[in-house]
């Protein structure tokens, strides 16, 4: 089957709180992410099923600055309430419409965090003490809200090894890696990266930025997860206990369902074979637009010589 990877972004104002609030908020990201993407995959419009998929939190950028999104990993299809196996609809085009799903995402992510600071439950620091106040921080929140949050769904893997290939690159992967570290004076840093706002435009993308000791030791840990904090999570028929029995049971369906499917043109194309010579059939309604007169003259004389032109 197809496996879609998606991207959920939160928008960089709210890397103050963020940072001051990890654990709640990663966790409400999580839970917004999923609240979203349940709905959509309930609509008989898009799926009207069960989906199943993992969510991966990243905190970086290429430059070690905070950039908070989850990649998420969408088998394409579902688990109706019957129990049958249920495909996307438009799975060669898009798995859901990415505006509206960062618009329910958006609004489902401000709703609950506008409840968690009026019940208290935010750690506002001195530098942010403005935001201390319920309408000084719904006014915040009101100019995030009219922003666009990006979501952001690229095309299916071409196979289950690339998804493998994918997840096995990515899942434990630190903010940086020693290659990209090039040099280390004792006050300053030299690392490299990758400029994707040249991609396209001729550019090379492979840059490298120089950062004093102490403010690459600052952005570095902004990436280091609270104590227990897990990051990768699974949800929908890939999450819970049964999720091993339930795959196989998946697998052995969709096998016997591409078995029926392969009797199925098996049979389709013995029937179209000639019970005399055995060659396959061409029925007159196909055979005319090309071979027009060629056609009727076999049909009405059989012993007559019938030249039929080569293409």
């Amino acid at each position: 089957m197809p496996y879609y990877h998606v991207v959920f972004t939160l928008p960089h104002s709210l890397n103050d709180l963020i940072s001051f609030n990890r654990t709640v908020l990663y966790n409400l990201f999580f839970r917004c992410v999923q609240q979203t993407m349940h709905t959509f995959a309930a609509d008989r419009k898009y799926l009207g099923a069960q989906c199943g998929y993992l969510a991966l939190l990243h905190t970086w950028g290429q430059k070690l600055g905070q950039h908070v999104h989850l990649h998420l990993i969408v088998a394409g299809g579902g688990i109706t309430d019957k129990g049958d196996w249920q495909s996307v609809p438009y799975q060669e085009k898009f798995l859901f419409p990415v505006r509206a799903v960062g618009k329910m995402f958006r609004g489902k992510f401000i709703d609950k965090l506008k409840k968690l600071h009026h019940k208290g439950k935010l750690n506002i620091p001195q530098s942010l003490e403005m935001y201390q106040q319920p309408h000084v921080f719904d006014h915040f929140l009101d100019a995030i809200a009219h922003k666009k949050w990006r979501v952001y769904c690229k095309r299916p893997f071409a196979d289950a090894q690339r998804v493998l290939r994918y997840v096995g690159r990515y899942t434990h992967r630190v903010a940086i890696t020693n290659r990209r570290l090039l040099e280390y004076t004792g006050k300053k840093v030299r690392f490299s990266y990758k400029d994707y706002k040249g991609r396209g435009q001729g550019e090379d993308l492979n840059k490298e930025m120089v950062l004093s000791a102490d403010t690459f030791i600052k952005r570095f840990l902004l990436h280091i997860l609270p104590k227990g904090f897990n990051k990768i999570r699974f949800y929908g028929f890939w999450a819970g206990r049964v999720k091993k029995e339930l795959i196989k049971r998946l697998q052995q369906t969709m096998a016997e369902q591409q078995s029926e499917e392969s009797a199925d043109e098996e049979q389709q194309e013995k029937a179209n074979l000639c019970p005399q010579c055995k060659v396959m059939m061409f029925y007159k309604a196909l055979l005319e637009p090309v071979y027009g007169q060629v056609i009727s003259d076999i049909y009405n004389s059989r012993s007559a010589t019938i030249k039929i032109p080569v293409f």
